[in-house]
């Protein structure tokens, strides 16, 4: 009988370190995807030289696959007349794990130049 209920408690501590193992895996893949999607919107819209058209498409994309995107984009007058945009991103996702009560959301700021 001491063997069945300590076999029990060892299998039930099994299964309750691999379920909080998996939602750390979890979030860990979510947040990595999220580092990346973020890496390329920044990427894409530089390479546009902060194109409007660019932003909106990037904006519509993202809420498309769950995250939200923030852009704001401003212009400065330099010395010679010329005019140089900059910017600054913000892309917010939110992170899960019901068997630990996580519920977080987190944001990615990354500033933009042309």
């Amino acid at each position: 009988m001491d063997i069945i209920i300590k076999s029990f408690i060892g299998i039930f501590f099994l299964m309750l370190i691999s379920m909080v193992s998996i939602s750390f895996l979890g979030i860990g893949v979510t947040m990595n995807t999220a580092e990346r999607y973020a890496r390329d919107v920044e990427k894409r819209i530089e390479y546009s030289s902060l194109s409007s058209e660019v932003i909106e498409a990037c904006v519509d994309e993202a809420k498309d696959r769950g995250y939200g995107l923030y852009v704001k984009v401003r212009e400065t007058a330099g010395d010679e007349g010329e005019t140089k945009r900059y910017g600054r991103m913000e892309l917010t996702y939110r992170i899960r794990a019901a068997i630990l009560s996580l519920d977080s959301v987190i944001v990615i700021k990354n500033d933009l130049s042309s």
